[in-house]
């Protein structure tokens, strides 16, 4: 992908702010709280993008039952299982495994990973806990690149502060022109902001190290999301939670529309934006994320109008460190429920 003018980096976020192409595993628990129905799926994005275009072989191991997954349901005594492959010219798209399992068995699914998982049950209610500890998904040789990659990100990481506080700088002294400014950020159209001489290399500055930091489309960047979720993330796949009720409690997880519950991680990317206030505020790309489609005149009035701030001096090492606190998943994901006793039950 080429680099882009800001204001269309909307379209760009889009991407880099996509999930990471991972498994997805959504435990959804029934009324009584004793049993779960696992399901494990995988679409052709993590096809293509773990297994090299071996699409076709992870269908003949799933069916054989040599992938991961089988191990795991083995492990856990699953039963009623169920798999779905999709195919398309040939070639396996989609493959999806599902299997009931006893919630007393939950953490035998996670045998193989540093997960601990907890259920427990009271009079009228069931609770779910997940732990998340160290990382063995990862290679030593991985562990060593993955420090190296995060080293040169964060380099474009103070890039783009340094840019920001100059940019901030200059408005402190000439305040009546963070709208134009501002809109010279946003706007793809340079012709149409109002921008002196003087003004433009600040401007241009900016637009730069945004889009670098930004650039989802980069092989490369995408490599670095691959394997910093390896290096820092336990879980094996991306991890939604259905509960039968409204949640009593909810620790950790994020609340989707939908009422499911998702363990979320985020991406190198998502979470040096996400350190907004630490060293810049506002920050340009977290407001533009905000935008909800206003446009950029619209936008840099928004943005101009708050009051502004930027530390002097960015260190790229204190970069890396807020990316890995930022991109490893919370320390304990905790859910509790009602439950109704089992039909039948004494």
């Amino acid at each position: 992908m080429k680099r882009i003018a800001i204001a269309a980096i909307v379209c760009l976020l889009a991407v880099s702010c996509d999930p990471l192409a991972r498994e997805e595993m959504t435990l959804t628990f029934d009324d009584s709280g004793e049993t779960v129905r696992v399901k494990v799926a995988s679409d052709k994005n993590h096809i293509d993008t773990y297994h090299a275009g071996e699409g076709n072989r992870l269908g003949e191991d799933v069916l054989a039952e040599r992938d991961e997954w089988s191990a795991r349901f083995a492990a856990a005594d699953a039963r009623d299982e169920r798999i779905i492959i999709g195919r398309s010219a040939h070639k396996v798209t989609s493959v999806e495994e599902e299997a009931t399992v006893d919630t007393a068995d939950l953490q035998r699914l996670f045998f193989d990973v540093g997960v601990t998982v907890q259920v427990i049950r009271g009079e009228g209610w069931a609770e779910l806990t997940m732990f998340a500890g160290a990382s063995n998904r990862a290679t030593n040789r991985q562990r060593d690149a993955v420090q190296r990659k995060l080293e040169d990100y964060a380099r474009l990481g103070a890039r783009y502060f340094t840019a920001v506080r100059d940019l901030y700088d200059f408005l402190d002294a000439n305040p009546g022109r963070a709208e134009e400014m501002f809109f010279g950020v946003y706007t793809d159209k340079r012709e149409e902001a109002l921008l002196s001489e003087k003004e433009r290399p600040y401007v241009d500055a900016v637009r730069r190290a945004a889009e670098a930091l930004s650039d989802a489309g980069d092989d490369n960047q995408r490599e670095l999301e691959r394997t910093a979720d390896l290096v820092f993330n336990p879980f094996p796949a991306a991890v939604a939670v259905r509960v039968p009720s409204e949640p009593l409690v909810v620790e950790g997880f994020e609340r989707q529309k939908d009422g499911s519950l998702v363990a979320g991680t985020a991406t190198p990317f998502q979470a040096i934006v996400n350190l907004e206030g630490r060293w810049v505020s506002p920050d340009p790309i977290a407001e533009l994320m905000r935008s909800e489609g206003l446009g950029a005149r619209d936008l840099a009035a928004r943005i101009a109008a708050k009051p502004r701030k930027a530390e002097r001096m960015v260190n790229a090492s204190e970069i890396v460190d807020a990316i890995v606190k930022g991109i490893q998943p919370a320390p304990r994901y905790r859910v509790r429920w009602i439950t109704k006793a089992r039909s039948g039950a004494s």
